[in-house]
């Protein structure tokens, strides 16, 4: 028996257990390539995307841009999809131009994505204190199957019944309130909020009573409360909300006082809490049109595993909230939002705490507002890192750093239209093979639209990636060469893009012994000649490629574009 966080003896654990959960499989492989890692799932969700998401809110931004404007979005953008991560398959080639004409589809991405703004919304809206029928009047379009996996139900027998004095001083004593007490002199700030909503669980009725919670409990609801009043139609340097109503887009069972937020029969949407217990292991939160201010009071969910932000018009400057989470935060999504690289003393765009979190495997920061150096000593210490995607961004022309190449574990790398450069053209792709290993790890590489890479296709010793590399796309990196033939070696790969580069010479028929290919797009060759050999052609009618485009300067009758 313990006492709760009014004193009250409770029998619910406050001791946060040791976690086996891990967020389910993981997201792969923007192109084509299904990856093998799989972990234990939680929940499952059934709903999952085929293409790549329509973009919830489009950027006006005027300043604080980088340099380098993304031509077109990523081709892929992970989610943690509740029981199972993402795999990609692409659905068809680039077209004949620096971007690929169609992006690859995903198969299992995420749970809950919103195809736009909110065309109704829930009837509850932050700027108006809570009553004590809180919760949402109108549900998300999209109604969740998380199975959240609670083991008990909050105690409907108040011992104590807290008072707004009790429960703040609780707050700012634990150490929850984390500016001790001052958040809450502005009846207006997101804290007073969280802190009304939270003195509504007096326990009266069907509410849930607050003053059974431990305080490790407590702090989890109020870290829910925070995030919600924070990011739900607020203003931010970058962002203001289309409408008075222009709150989330997904807000079933959020801010219920009647249930635990972990309750499998009223699960929070996004809200995924470890099998065993009530701690919030997983927040997926795409595409909720999320506003305002990233708040602090996330670094209060310290079981936290994954936090998925992506493709939201949130505002982020600080990332010490990264640190509580440094020993169990695994996934991390932020792209297609405002973050931005302020730091002082650092000329970096990726942020230094993201080099705190060493148990991170995925890492998506594609499209934010970074700008600035890509320095090696921020992944020295990512040694688990898998995936990392960190396109669309300014890097100043930075080379990618031997610390990434060299990560063990990495297997999906994407840094495309991101304003990077390389002293050895090519050639830093033999760098990624790990000292005592014959052949590299890497799986998916896209490095597209990069016109300061140069170099030639001959710098590659592509026997080192034959029985890995299954997607590569190096298209409008402003390579002079010609196709090698020991680009045959390439065993497993199924989507080859060497697009709008300055290639010469003739297509080698070695490209005939790539029998797994699918999508093969040598367009915009510049001084290509000859025609396509025989055992070229015989892949689209004995084996599975599909899509073959090739640059009209080549005689091609059996490609799939059409020449004049």
């Amino acid at each position: 028996t313990i006492s709760n966080v009014f004193g009250t003896p409770t029998t619910r654990s406050s001791q946060i257990p040791t976690m086996s959960l891990e967020p389910s499989t993981l997201p792969s492989l923007r192109p084509s390539v299904l990856p093998t890692i799989s972990t234990s799932p939680t929940v499952q969700d059934s709903t999952s995307p085929s293409t790549e998401p329509t973009k919830s809110f489009q950027p006006t931004i005027s300043q604080k841009e980088p340099s380098v404007i993304p031509s077109s979005t990523p081709s892929f953008h992970p989610t943690l999809q509740i029981s199972s991560l993402p795999s990609l398959i692409p659905s068809t080639s680039p077209a004949p131009s620096p971007n690929p004409t169609s992006t690859p589809t995903q198969s299992s991405i995420p749970s809950l994505q919103p195809s736009s703004s909110p065309t109704t919304v829930p009837s509850l809206q932050p700027s108006s204190p809570p009553t004590l029928s809180l919760s949402p009047t109108i549900k998300a379009s999209l109604s969740p199957t998380l199975s959240t996996l609670p083991t008990t139900s909050p105690s409907a027998e108040p011992s104590y019944q807290p008072t707004p004095f009790h429960l703040q001083t609780l707050l700012v004593n634990s150490g929850i309130a984390l500016k001790g007490g001052q958040e809450f002199t502005d009846p207006t700030s997101y804290q007073s909020k969280a802190l009304l909503w939270l003195e509504n669980h007096d326990g009266n009725g069907e509410n849930l009573d607050v003053s059974t919670l431990t305080v490790s409990q407590l702090s989890q609801r109020y870290a829910l409360g925070c995030l919600y009043y924070a990011t739900y139609n607020v203003t931010n340097p970058y962002h203001t909300p289309s409408s008075p109503e222009g709150g989330w887009t997904h807000t079933a069972n959020w801010l219920d006082v009647k249930h635990h937020e972990c309750d499998r029969t009223y699960p929070w949407m996004g809200v995924i809490c470890h099998r065993t217990s009530e701690i919030v292991v997983r927040l997926d939160l795409r595409q909720f049109y999320l506003t305002g201010t990233v708040p602090p009071e996330l670094g209060l969910f310290t079981s936290l595993q994954s936090l998925d932000l992506y493709d939201n018009p949130i505002y982020n400057a600080n990332y010490e909230w990264l640190l509580p989470l440094k020993s169990t935060l695994e996934y991390l999504y932020y792209g297609s939002t405002y973050f931005i690289s302020e730091e002082e003393g650092s000329d970096g765009a990726i942020p230094m705490e993201i080099g705190q979190l060493t148990k991170l495997k995925q890492y998506e920061a594609h499209q934010t507002l970074y700008s600035g150096a890509l320095e090696g000593t921020t992944f020295q210490n990512l040694q688990q890192m898998e995936y990392l995607s960190l396109g669309g961004n300014d890097f100043r022309q930075s080379t990618i750093p031997t610390e990434i190449l060299t990560l063990p574990k990495l297997k999906y790398l994407y840094v495309e239209d991101a304003n990077i450069s390389s002293s050895q053209g090519m050639g830093y792709l033999n760098d990624m093979v790990v000292q005592g290993q014959t052949t590299a790890t890497l799986v998916d590489h896209w490095v597209h639209l990069n016109p300061d890479m140069g170099g030639t296709l001959d710098e590659v010793d592509w026997s080192l990636f034959s029985s890995t590399l299954q997607g590569l796309n190096v298209g409008g990196c402003n390579l002079r060469s010609t196709i090698p033939t020991e680009i045959g070696l390439l065993e497993v790969v199924t989507h080859l893009w060497l697009d709008s580069n300055n290639l010469v010479g003739t297509i080698p028929s070695q490209i005939g012994q790539l029998t797994n290919l699918k999508v093969l797009n040598i367009t915009f060759g510049e001084a290509l000649e000859g025609s396509v050999p025989q055992e070229v052609c015989n892949l689209r009618t004995a084996h599975e490629l599909q899509v073959f485009e090739m640059d009209c300067s080549v005689e091609c009758n059996c490609c799939t574009n059409t020449c004049p």
